[in-house]
Protein backbone atom coordinates (compact mmCIF):
# COMPACT_ATOMS: atom_id res chain seq x y z
CA UNK A 1 0.00 0.00 0.00
CA UNK A 2 1.50 3.16 -1.11
CA UNK A 3 2.38 5.75 2.34
CA UNK A 4 1.25 9.49 2.33
CA UNK A 5 4.74 10.45 1.57
CA UNK A 6 4.73 7.97 -1.61
CA UNK A 7 2.08 9.22 -2.47
CA UNK A 8 3.81 13.01 -2.64
CA UNK A 9 6.19 11.21 -5.19
CA UNK A 10 3.88 9.87 -7.07
CA UNK A 11 1.50 13.03 -7.29
CA UNK A 12 4.89 15.08 -9.14
CA UNK A 13 4.40 12.78 -11.73
CA UNK A 14 0.34 13.36 -11.92
CA UNK A 15 -0.14 9.83 -11.05
CA UNK A 16 -3.53 8.72 -10.00
CA UNK A 17 -5.30 5.59 -8.28
CA UNK A 18 -7.41 3.12 -11.11
CA UNK A 19 -11.09 3.20 -10.31
CA UNK A 20 -11.34 -0.31 -9.47
CA UNK A 21 -7.85 -0.50 -7.54
CA UNK A 22 -8.47 -1.93 -4.06
CA UNK A 23 -8.42 -5.44 -2.32
CA UNK A 24 -10.27 -7.35 -5.46
CA UNK A 25 -7.65 -6.12 -8.34
CA UNK A 26 -4.59 -4.91 -6.30
CA UNK A 27 -3.13 -1.04 -6.28
CA UNK A 28 -3.13 -0.12 -9.87
CA UNK A 29 -1.47 3.51 -10.25
CA UNK A 30 -1.72 5.05 -13.98
CA UNK A 31 1.15 7.55 -14.59
CA UNK A 32 0.49 9.35 -17.70
CA UNK A 33 3.42 10.58 -19.45
CA UNK A 34 5.80 8.35 -18.16
CA UNK A 35 8.62 8.80 -20.03
CA UNK A 36 9.72 12.01 -21.60
CA UNK A 37 10.59 13.07 -25.07
CA UNK A 38 13.94 12.79 -24.66
CA UNK A 39 13.52 9.21 -23.38
CA UNK A 40 11.09 8.18 -25.95
CA UNK A 41 13.80 9.13 -28.21
CA UNK A 42 16.27 6.81 -26.62
CA UNK A 43 14.25 3.74 -27.66
CA UNK A 44 12.45 4.95 -30.93
CA UNK A 45 15.28 3.38 -33.11
CA UNK A 46 14.13 -0.14 -31.76
CA UNK A 47 10.51 0.50 -32.55
CA UNK A 48 8.74 -0.81 -35.46
CA UNK A 49 5.76 0.41 -37.73
CA UNK A 50 5.75 -2.85 -39.05
CA UNK A 51 3.79 -5.59 -37.13
CA UNK A 52 4.87 -9.30 -35.89
CA UNK A 53 4.34 -12.41 -36.76
CA UNK A 54 1.88 -13.92 -33.88
CA UNK A 55 4.75 -17.08 -33.94
CA UNK A 56 6.07 -14.93 -30.97
CA UNK A 57 3.97 -15.43 -28.56
CA UNK A 58 3.70 -13.80 -26.06
CA UNK A 59 6.03 -11.06 -26.84
CA UNK A 60 9.80 -10.19 -27.81
CA UNK A 61 12.42 -7.99 -25.96
CA UNK A 62 13.63 -5.09 -28.44
CA UNK A 63 15.41 -3.47 -26.05
CA UNK A 64 16.47 -3.91 -22.12
CA UNK A 65 18.22 -2.12 -19.33
CA UNK A 66 19.40 -2.87 -15.72
CA UNK A 67 21.43 -0.38 -15.14
CA UNK A 68 20.57 2.07 -12.71
CA UNK A 69 23.01 5.29 -14.00
CA UNK A 70 21.14 4.22 -17.46
CA UNK A 71 17.51 4.01 -16.23
CA UNK A 72 14.41 6.17 -16.96
CA UNK A 73 14.28 9.34 -14.47
CA UNK A 74 11.05 8.11 -12.89
CA UNK A 75 12.36 4.94 -12.61
CA UNK A 76 15.16 6.07 -10.59
CA UNK A 77 12.96 7.90 -8.55
CA UNK A 78 10.41 5.22 -7.88
CA UNK A 79 13.67 3.09 -7.14
CA UNK A 80 15.10 5.07 -4.63
CA UNK A 81 11.65 5.82 -3.14
CA UNK A 82 10.83 2.59 -2.83
CA UNK A 83 10.42 2.13 0.70
CA UNK A 84 7.61 5.31 0.62
CA UNK A 85 5.54 3.08 -2.26
CA UNK A 86 5.39 -0.07 -1.29
CA UNK A 87 5.92 -2.87 2.06
CA UNK A 88 7.49 -5.48 -0.21
CA UNK A 89 11.00 -6.68 -0.06
CA UNK A 90 13.04 -4.21 -2.38
CA UNK A 91 14.11 -6.13 -5.77
CA UNK A 92 17.67 -6.67 -6.63
CA UNK A 93 17.84 -4.71 -9.20
CA UNK A 94 15.39 -2.67 -11.71
CA UNK A 95 14.83 -4.29 -15.10
CA UNK A 96 13.56 -1.82 -17.85
CA UNK A 97 12.36 -3.67 -21.11
CA UNK A 98 10.90 -2.97 -24.42
CA UNK A 99 8.35 -5.31 -25.77
CA UNK A 100 6.61 -6.16 -28.75
CA UNK A 101 3.19 -8.30 -28.87
CA UNK A 102 2.53 -9.87 -32.21
CA UNK A 103 -0.81 -8.52 -34.00
CA UNK A 104 -3.76 -10.73 -33.11
CA UNK A 105 -2.10 -12.44 -30.60
CA UNK A 106 -3.75 -15.24 -28.70
CA UNK A 107 -4.87 -14.19 -25.53
CA UNK A 108 -2.40 -14.37 -22.65
CA UNK A 109 -3.84 -16.98 -19.80
CA UNK A 110 -4.98 -15.38 -16.41
CA UNK A 111 -1.55 -15.47 -14.05
CA UNK A 112 -0.50 -13.33 -11.30
CA UNK A 113 2.51 -11.84 -10.97
CA UNK A 114 3.19 -12.33 -6.76
CA UNK A 115 6.77 -13.95 -6.49
CA UNK A 116 7.91 -12.81 -10.05
CA UNK A 117 7.55 -9.15 -10.29
CA UNK A 118 7.82 -6.25 -7.52
CA UNK A 119 6.73 -3.61 -9.89
CA UNK A 120 5.06 -3.20 -13.13
CA UNK A 121 5.15 -0.27 -15.69
CA UNK A 122 3.36 -0.34 -18.58
CA UNK A 123 4.14 2.26 -21.07
CA UNK A 124 2.26 2.41 -24.16
CA UNK A 125 4.90 3.09 -27.03
CA UNK A 126 3.38 2.76 -30.22
CA UNK A 127 0.35 0.66 -29.85
CA UNK A 128 -1.81 1.49 -32.88
CA UNK A 129 -4.82 -0.64 -32.23
CA UNK A 130 -3.97 -2.53 -29.30
CA UNK A 131 -5.71 -5.06 -26.63
CA UNK A 132 -5.90 -2.96 -23.47
CA UNK A 133 -4.32 -4.44 -20.22
CA UNK A 134 -6.61 -6.86 -18.13
CA UNK A 135 -6.89 -7.55 -14.85
CA UNK A 136 -9.06 -10.67 -13.73
CA UNK A 137 -9.07 -10.00 -9.69
CA UNK A 138 -8.34 -12.35 -6.86
CA UNK A 139 -9.05 -16.40 -8.25
CA UNK A 140 -9.93 -14.94 -11.51
CA UNK A 141 -13.38 -14.97 -11.04
CA UNK A 142 -14.13 -11.15 -10.67
CA UNK A 143 -15.30 -9.36 -13.79
CA UNK A 144 -12.75 -8.13 -16.03
CA UNK A 145 -11.13 -4.86 -15.56
CA UNK A 146 -8.95 -3.28 -18.29
CA UNK A 147 -6.90 -0.05 -18.74
CA UNK A 148 -6.95 1.01 -22.71
CA UNK A 149 -4.13 2.01 -24.87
Amino acid sequence: MVSSEGWVVLNRFGAYMAPFSGSVYGEIIEIPSFLSSDEMSRIAPFVSSESVSSDIYPNWVLWENEDYNSAFEKTKILWDSWSLLTDKIKPHGIRERLQVSPADMREYPIHTDHGSKALTILVPIAPGVSEPTSFHGCGGVQPVKSIPW
